[in-house]
């Protein structure tokens, strides 16, 4: 959705089309972070599923995530080398941000459901949902990002949206490893409108095959240089 509302061409391209950006278009950097995130949330997944809460055992999982997903981007494409050991030290930290704050919590599988799914149709799209964690009716979402929102910002998301709907939470928090910092929405707080309103958009473009093109992300678009309307425009 985040996709669709920044340009709906971008949507078409990565999504319905399934079109590979060229490699010199692509944002190697970003991806790497993306998969760091990952690799972050492979690991307490493991944590849970073996029921084994230890800094050791979760360090141990997240390299090995990190040489499954990171370290062929590390040796096959251009990528800062001071970007790779942030990320490894932001990787190392939130893992231990989330080791040392998972008691306090009492998130424990004994006490939780972890890598929850859930399905939904919302204005003619289905949306597949995976939470993190549900406990005591709260939604925990990890994140390894570098910024923490506010809360009125993080209320206007999209992801929160479908959270409070798919799931019936009566809160969603999201837990920002890296900052140790915890931001809290109660759904009875959200406004749905704007969400259910792209939601529309996008079941328009999908059911008409008609995607609008954002000519200002344009230049910053992996698809650019590929891009029938902007080749055509």
């Amino acid at each position: 959705m985040e996709c669709f509302a920044l340009c709906e061409v971008k949507y078409w391209y990565r999504y319905i089309n399934k079109t590979e950006p060229e490699s010199n278009a692509v944002d190697w950097n970003g991806q790497l972070r993306m998969k760091n995130g990952i690799a972050v949330h492979n690991a307490i997944e493991s944590a849970y599923k073996a029921n084994i809460f230890t800094r050791d055992f979760l360090i141990s999982n997240w390299k090995l995530s990190w040489s499954n997903l990171c370290k062929p981007i590390c040796d096959q494409q251009d990528v800062d080398s001071e970007e790779v050991r942030n990320l490894w030290e932001q990787g190392a930290r939130s893992l231990d941000m989330w080791w040392s704050t998972t008691g306090k919590l009492g998130l424990h599988t004994d006490r939780g459901l972890v890598e929850v799914m859930a399905f939904d149709v919302l204005q003619g799209i289905p949306i597949v949902g995976k939470a993190d964690l549900i406990y005591d009716e709260v939604l925990y979402d990890w994140k390894t990002g570098w910024g923490v929102p506010k809360e009125e910002t993080l209320a206007k998301k999209f992801q929160v949206i479908l959270y409070s709907h798919i799931f019936e939470v009566k809160k969603i928090k999201y837990f920002y490893l890296w900052r140790n910092k915890i931001v809290e929405v109660d759904s009875r707080d959200l406004n749905p409108k704007p969400t259910f309103e792209l939601l529309d958009a996008m079941w328009f473009a999908l059911h008409e095959n008609r995607f609008k093109p954002n000519h200002k992300h344009c230049k910053k678009c992996e698809y650019s240089s590929q891009c029938k309307f902007l080749l055509t425009n």
